[in-house]
């Protein structure tokens, strides 16, 4: 069991850095060539290769130990899946210690990787808010000087003697449109901008959420995934340490630390709720699903 605990862990492991490189390639470089289908059945075998050869040594270091408990008067025996007592303590240990950094290395990887994303997904968002902003401001600009041109040609009559104070008046508004005057308009929006950072903020993480779903989604599902499995390395390390080490603990403490070492657990049950609130695919199929029973 503890084989294949270990294979599904650092398999589900290295398929989230996998589409951390997914998202990374789509988001950040959306020019170049992108995975294509046999290079994802390719990472896939690979994941499944690298995993297999990463759990080889939990065959040999763990198994089943009995022992016995006296309470009462009666002897009660106890068997537990953990590391083998014939084996030294230090392969154990060293073992340990390896997934603990090849654990660390795959969240720091991914952290790096969505880091790089979000921040590319920052820039797009921001610089189509802007842009969107200044087409908008040129249609209201160009919509407000139609209305005093039509307001303009109503009120006055143009004749001979005054077609050149017309023409004054046209050569003046143009004057208004000048470099500098736009220079002044440009510095005020730029000023407004700055006094309303934090809602534009709010707003483009918004519409952030609202488009990239699928990269946000996984990127939780990430950080369940680390705050699951990082607690119950550490307390392999420690219990590879400490032959006794769940002996020397309180009710509390026992009950904690048990906890922690099985918190993996809620990784997968919390990953069908991450995946029905943003994958809408998941959900129409979960949906379906419960319908046809």
């Amino acid at each position: 069991m503890w084989t294949v605990n270990k294979f599904t862990s650092i398999s589900s492991g290295l398929m989230l850095v996998a589409i951390a490189v997914q998202r990374y390639i789509k988001v950040c470089r959306p020019f170049r060539s992108v995975m294509s289908i046999y290079s994802k059945r390719l990472a896939i075998i690979l994941i499944i290769v690298v995993s297999m050869l990463l759990v080889v040594p939990s065959g040999f270091l763990y198994g089943v130990n009995d022992e016995f408990i006296e309470n009462d008067g009666i002897n009660i025996t106890v068997y537990r899946c953990t590391v083998d007592l014939d084996i030294d303590r230090r392969y154990d240990v060293g073992y340990s210690v390896f997934l603990l950094f090849f654990c660390f290395a795959g969240i720091l990887a991914i952290s790096i990787l969505y880091f790089l994303i979000m921040k590319a997904i920052y820039k797009q968002e921001s610089f189509w808010k802007k842009k969107r902003s200044n087409q908008n401001m040129r249609k209201s600009e160009k919509k407000s000087n139609q209305k005093e041109n039509e307001e303009t040609s109503q009120s006055y009559k143009i004749s001979e003697n005054d077609q050149k104070q017309f023409e004054n008046s046209n050569a003046i508004g143009e004057d208004s449109q000048s470099p500098n005057n736009c220079n002044d308009l440009n510095n005020t929006i730029g000023l407004v901008i700055n006094g309303e950072q934090g809602s534009r903020f709010i707003k483009v993480f918004r519409r952030m959420i609202r488009k990239y779903k699928i990269s946000v989604m996984f990127l939780i599902v990430t950080v369940l995934f680390a705050v699951s499995y990082f607690p119950r390395i550490i307390i392999m390390i420690m219990e590879s340490a400490d032959i006794d080490f769940w002996k020397t603990l309180t009710t509390r403490q026992y009950s904690f630390c048990l906890f922690l070492y099985r918190a993996y657990l809620l990784n997968n049950i919390l990953n069908p709720v991450v995946y029905s609130v943003f994958d809408t695919s998941f959900k129409k199929e979960c949906r379906s699903l419960c319908i046809r029973n």
